[in-house]
């Protein structure tokens, strides 16, 4: 039976406690950014009263019933379309949208989303938030949390001041870089490694179609991005042994790919919460 959590209890109250805040009393800084989310995926899904819940799947699945504290939340939200899944042109449109929600670098947020069975949605809406300058993002599958759901749309937490944050560059290559590294060798002078990791379908992979495939083969290996979670929706652990029999250790360089970005973000995100340090993201 799949393992749920139980945290009804810790919840009440998380409507509206988020504050307006002055940028000036808050420090963005922090000497290894991801600890938070590398402690907090090894145990139970912990929230406190000042989480912010984002509910990242479709609007008709949140229709029929979603977390009582949820706010929906698509990762299109933070995209330039759907079509591209690119992200914006303008990191103000992020920037606006998460202050508007109540959410500031500093906020703890637990993302919601279909887990093996959608494609990925939750992930890619974690790994944007940890772009975008957040710290402390948890993801977890809607059928493997145990409390109160509603129809009725949950209201947003209180706005908070527009905040500015350089957004993470290195968590992302795009496609010139990406064809320049492929050229590169693919270990350094210093024995860094780098691999190239395709998390769409064995299907898709055997095919060599669409995405970045429209250029030379690039030798990636192919693990679904479904492998880097559990049926909970949380990262699975078991990978980090798995690319480590492979060869490749927590320095080394891991590109991931899919075709529009949604389930290489998601793969990204999990890579990092298992502690590796260099994960870049391909979005062209």
């Amino acid at each position: 039976m799949m393992k749920k959590f139980f945290v009804g209890i810790l919840i009440l109250g998380i409507s509206g406690l988020t504050t307006s805040c002055a940028l000036k009393t808050r420090s963005y800084e922090s000497a290894n950014p991801f600890s938070r989310i590398q402690d907090k995926a090894q145990v139970p899904l912990k929230l406190n009263d000042e989480t912010v819940i984002l509910d990242a799947r479709s609007h008709f699945a949140y229709g029929l019933g979603h977390w009582s504290e949820a706010i929906h939340f698509p990762w299109e939200k933070l995209a330039e379309s759907r079509e591209s899944g690119q992200l914006p042109k303008n990191p103000i449109k992020a920037w606006t949208s998460l202050s508007l929600v109540g959410i500031d670098p500093l906020t703890s947020v637990i993302v919601v989303g279909e887990g093996h069975k959608g494609l990925g949605e939750e992930g890619r809406l974690a790994w944007t938030l940890l772009y975008y300058g957040l710290n402390d993002v948890q993801t977890v599958s809607q059928d493997a949390i145990d409390v109160y759901f509603t129809r009725t749309a949950t209201k947003p937490h209180e706005a908070v001041s527009l905040w500015r944050k350089e957004p993470r560059s290195q968590l992302r290559v795009g496609r010139e870089e990406f064809l320049k590294i492929m050229a590169a060798p693919r270990e350094s002078a210093s024995g860094q490694k780098v691999a190239f990791i395709d998390v769409r379908s064995h299907k898709e992979y055997f095919a060599k179609s669409g995405g970045i495939y429209k250029d030379p083969d690039i030798a990636a290996v192919n693990i679904e991005w479904k492998e880097f979670y559990g049926e909970d929706g949380r990262p699975n652990f078991k990978m980090r042994s798995k690319l480590q029999a492979l060869g490749y250790g927590l320095n080394d360089e891991l590109i991931v790919f899919s075709n529009h970005g949604v389930r290489s973000s998601a793969a990204a995100y999990a890579l990092l919460a298992m502690g590796f340090k260099n994960v870049r993201n391909f979005l062209p």
